[in-house]
């Protein structure tokens, strides 16, 4: 590419170190909070230092805030959150509302409820094992 020649590796190698140089900061620290890999301490120290990458997600943003808000005077706040800083709670109030739409999290509640049932309230226990134990 360099004065007519053909493409090289090194080419590409400059191609790429431009292209990264150029890459703003809050777009690295966002793709790293998109990933959903970060524990949730460093992801709102993330979001508070370079700002929401969810711009598509404001409802749910101000949905948390709003049960934030709510939750302030109740015992269940200090349970969920004890002394976490306003950042990390919104942040995991906005997890928990997506977990609505999140496939595999509907699935392991499902697997959980009815593992819950199965053992406790199973519609085929007769109860004639338990009668023949206790004769």
């Amino acid at each position: 590419m360099r004065d007519g020649a053909e493409a090289h590796l090194q080419d590409a190698a400059e191609l790429i170190q431009e292209e990264w140089e150029a890459l703003e900061p809050a777009t690295i620290a966002h793709c790293w909070v998109k990933a959903l890999h970060l524990p949730v301490e460093i992801e709102a120290r993330l979001t508070d230092q370079h700002g929401d990458y969810r711009k598509s997600l404001r409802a749910v943003s101000a949905e948390a805030a709003h049960m934030l808000t709510r939750m302030q005077s109740c015992a269940l706040s200090d349970r969920c959150f004890g002394d976490a800083p306003p950042v990390e709670r919104q942040v995991a109030v906005e997890t928990w509302l997506e977990l609505e739409s999140d496939p595999e999290a509907i699935l392991n509640t499902a697997d959980a409820d009815f593992e819950g049932q199965s053992s406790s309230d199973d519609p085929m226990d007769t109860g004639s094992d338990r009668d023949s134990d206790d004769k």
